[in-house]
């Protein structure tokens, strides 16, 4: 926002509408703030809006749990302002956000460098969120942990930031991190996939009866290999988006 000090009047400012997972969103600005209590101290309000969607597509329903994270961009290296939020958003709840994100006073202040050259920089990022994430929500909540401290984990998209995956934890977390540590040993991972296990992916078919066309079932030879339970986990770290 060029021009920021010339916004005092300005009750909000809209950004323009950009899509995730297949819904219209934009991040709604209170240059002002939002409360407007006397002896308040003013501070910059954010929210993230998905009324766009509903402007374009009026009568569609749509729930979407999402995680974002808004940034406030400062010239010094490493002192941005940053804070992020869990929301399901619907049509009835279409936005969510900071009633208080940044006290004006501190953005205003040059020592912060907020403001160079009067620009207001800011960053939104945006994560919809799968079931399985939705899940590890919940079960966040049901141990009655801080759900902050998940939110920036389920920001993160390990495949795009770093072109790896992990193991989710199913109560073996020492295991988890050996097999982790042990794919990045690439003499390892050779020897891995060196395991011969072509006969013990073969299938026999079975006819279980009835009326033509025969009913079959397709079993595995052994499903207790060692050497073909690692080489599918090693393939699924390679391969797998999440």
């Amino acid at each position: 926002i060029r021009n920021f000090s010339r916004t005092k009047d300005t009750a909000s400012i809209s950004s323009e509408a950009f899509e995730v997972a297949g819904v219209m969103w934009s991040f709604l600005l209170f240059p002002q703030g939002v409360t407007k209590t006397a002896g308040h101290t003013k501070q910059l309000g954010l929210f993230l809006d998905s009324s766009p969607h509903k402007a374009k597509h009026p009568g569609m329903e749509y729930d979407k749990s999402a995680c974002f994270e808004f940034s406030v961009i400062s010239a010094n290296e490493g002192e941005d302002e940053s804070k992020a939020l869990h929301h399901f958003f619907t049509p009835e709840d279409s936005d969510w956000g900071f009633h208080n994100f940044i006290k004006l006073d501190l953005l205003r202040d040059p020592a912060n460098a907020f403001l160079p050259g009067d620009v207001l920089t800011m960053m939104v990022t945006v994560r919809v969120l799968t079931a399985s994430a939705v899940g590890i929500l919940q079960d966040t909540k049901e141990h009655g942990k801080d759900l902050s401290a998940a939110i920036p984990f389920l920001l993160h998209d390990a495949k795009t930031d770093t072109g790896f995956v992990g193991l989710k934890d199913q109560g073996s977390t020492s295991l988890n991190a050996l097999l982790q540590a042990l794919y990045h040993v690439p003499a390892f991972q050779r020897a891995i996939y060196q395991i011969p296990t072509e006969k013990e992916t073969e299938s026999r078919r079975h006819n279980v009866g009835g009326a033509p066309p025969a009913v079959w079932r397709v079993e595995d030879d052994k499903t207790d290999s060692i050497g073909l339970a690692l080489q599918r986990v090693f393939y699924r770290l390679r391969t797998s988006v999440n």
